[in-house]
């Protein structure tokens, strides 16, 4: 992960999406390209197939979209089972045949996933990343480090790292860049990086640090500063067919076409990053 995500401008190289340098102009025409060249299985014949996905709740929107092309193609159903990825790999524990792919964030998942038997991690799909951000109320015209180091007593919002893997990511980033015991000394913190950035936009706060993905999608906030990324372990999200699924290769199926360009623009709304070039 890296800057070589991000395009001049300090936004992220749809290209990366695309599988190509093409330019911001053509990313219509090459998105219809990849649909077009994407080679799904073929149409079901009689009542859909209907796959069981366990996603986490972040990624939703996505595999939503992914779901309402797939069907609209006659290829296949999707039942979507929103929850934390925490949850969904509790579910496997209890029930290694409870669904036929799981959308999951942090490769932790995965390990034990494989671990316990439900999954391969030869069939691992890796779908996009994240960043850690620092953002400010979308009305603030201020620089985001002051934000952070300025700020009163209780104003800098960060997510918990005893509840939240944002919150371990935030720690160990601050301790990183040289700045965590100053930062804590003004930090209030909550059960999740999206709780922390609502909370800034309720002005109950002047900064907060959170995924760039908590920060597109909460009204009020905008995104500041990409922490570096060598100071925090990669933000990954991943997709798996499970192991015990009677449709498997149509699981796989639908993890692909989640990752393949066909839906950048879902991922780029979201606040996702590209994966990195070296990830299957």
């Amino acid at each position: 992960m890296g800057s070589r995500y991000d395009s001049g401008s300090g936004g992220v190289d749809r290209g990366r999406f695309l599988k190509s340098g093409w330019a911001p102009g053509l990313v219509l025409l090459a998105w219809a390209a990849a649909a077009l060249a994407y080679d799904p299985p073929a149409p079901a014949r009689g009542p859909l197939p209907t796959l069981v996905v366990l996603c986490d709740a972040r990624l939703l929107p996505v595999a939503e979209r992914a779901a309402e092309d797939l069907r609209a193609r006659g290829l296949v159903a999707a039942r979507l089972v929103a929850d934390s990825t925490e949850n969904i790999v509790q579910a496997l524990a209890r029930q290694s045949d409870a669904a036929d792919a799981i959308v999951v964030e942090d490769k932790v998942a995965v390990t034990l996933a494989v671990r316990l038997g439900a999954a391969a991690e030869s069939d691992l799909v890796t779908l996009a990343s994240d960043r850690l951000v620092v953002a400010v109320r979308e009305t603030a015209n201020v620089d985001p480090i002051k934000a952070l180091l300025q700020a009163g007593p209780g104003r800098v919002a960060l997510p918990d790292p005893k509840r939240a893997p944002a919150g371990v990511h935030a720690e160990a980033a601050l301790k990183k860049i040289g700045i965590y015991d100053r930062v804590s000394l003004r930090a209030t913190y909550f059960a999740s990086g999206r709780e922390a950035v609502a909370a800034l936009a309720a002005d109950q706060a002047d900064a907060a640090i959170a995924y760039g993905t908590d920060v597109a999608v909460v009204p009020g906030a905008k995104k500041m500063l990409a922490l570096p990324a060598r100071s925090y372990l990669p933000l990954l999200y991943f997709g798996l067919p499970l192991a015990a699924s009677k449709e498997r290769e149509r699981a796989k199926a639908f993890l692909d076409y989640l990752a393949s360009p066909a839906l950048a623009d879902a991922w780029l709304k979201g606040g996702f990053q590209p994966p990195p070039d070296d990830m299957p």
